[in-house]
Order: C-alpha cells, then structure tokens, then sequence
C-alpha cells in the first residue's frame, strides 16, 4: 500500500513505466487536500485516438498502484472531443502549476492544494502576512499559528485551547521571574540575559 508521502513519487514512477510515455511532453500532477491524485498529460503522438486509448490502461495502472489516492482523473490535453469544462479545468491548472522538473524531453509540473500557510501566501498572491516569514523563523517577529481542519470533529478547539494554556503557563511564569528579578533590584543588563 502506498503512504501519503509516497503518492507523487510512484505516480511519476508509474506515468515513466508507460508504453505511451515516450511522447509525452507535459505531465502535471494534481494533488488535492484530501491527497487524490489527478494528472493532466500533453503529448507530441500524431494517433490522438491511440493515445487516449493507452490512457485507459494508464488509469488502470493508477488504480492498482494508487489505490485510494488516484482521483480517476487523467485530462489530456490533446483530446480529440475537449468540452467547453475540461478545456476550462485545463487552462486553469496550466496557469496555477509550477514546474518542478525536466526528464529529456518531458516537462514535469505539480499542483497541490497547499495546506501550509506560507505555501498558501505565495501561491494566491494577493494575501499579505501579516510580516514577512523570514522574520518570524529569526525570532524578530513572534510566528503565527493558525489551527485549521476541513473536516469538523477533529479536535480543532481542544487544540487550541490546550496551546493557549501551555503558553499563558510560559507567560505566567515569565512574568514572575521579572517581578523577581525587579524586587533584587538587578542591573538591566542581568535582567536582559535572563530573558534572553
């Protein structure tokens, strides 16, 4: 059975294992947030039809290697009978996908849901953070946690609520060392290495 981690990695395994793989000259590979794997392929073949048959078999493949994780999507973008949708769906994941490789002559690209919130940030492009990221991974600025689950029921608010007391904790006693340390009377210079 293939995990999460693995998904991407055999589906490229898979698509470079096929007959048909030669002419191909795209391949994006669409993940989802529940992990389904789609791909859209663009090939240089002459026979279209010949291709969108060995597309079958290539979907068989997936569903026997991916299991649970293969969408039963595979859009080509040569397709003999495009509707108005699928063309749509294809301009769309053409525009959002980045490129990630190159085998010979096949271009690789991905397109995740992104689940990461920086991931998220630079992917829509018009949201700002709230600061720039490098500055909270240098300790400049305090990071930004959010708690996030498509799915209800998962425990979202326990979550939450068992990390705002752990810190609120941290933070009580942060504030007592200084209440301590102002009643000695210490130098600032002290106080500033205790803190830090």
């Amino acid at each position: 059975m293939v995990l999460f981690d693995d998904v991407l990695d055999t589906a490229e395994s898979q698509i470079k294992a096929w007959v048909d793989y030669p002419s191909v000259r795209e391949v994006t590979l669409i993940r989802d947030v529940f992990g389904h794997v789609a791909v859209l392929i663009s090939s240089v073949s002459p026979d279209h039809r010949a291709l969108e048959q060995s597309l079958g078999q290539l979907s068989q493949d997936f569903q026997n290697t991916l299991g649970y994780y293969f969408s039963g999507r595979i859009y080509y973008k040569e397709k003999t009978r495009l509707n108005d949708l699928e063309r749509k769906i294809i301009d769309e994941i053409e525009r959002l996908r980045c490129q990630y490789s190159t085998d010979g002559t096949c271009t690789w690209y991905k397109l995740e849901r992104t689940i990461a919130k920086k991931a998220w940030l630079d992917q829509v492009g018009n949201r700002q953070p709230v600061w720039e990221y490098e500055k909270a991974c240098t300790g400049e600025k305090p990071k930004v946690v959010s708690f996030y689950s498509f799915k209800g029921g998962m425990g979202r608010t326990t979550s939450l609520t068992s990390s705002a007391l752990v810190l609120a904790k941290k933070a009580i006693m942060y504030l007592q060392l200084i209440q301590i340390l102002k009643l000695l009377v210490c130098p600032v210079s002290f106080l500033m290495i205790v803190v830090l």
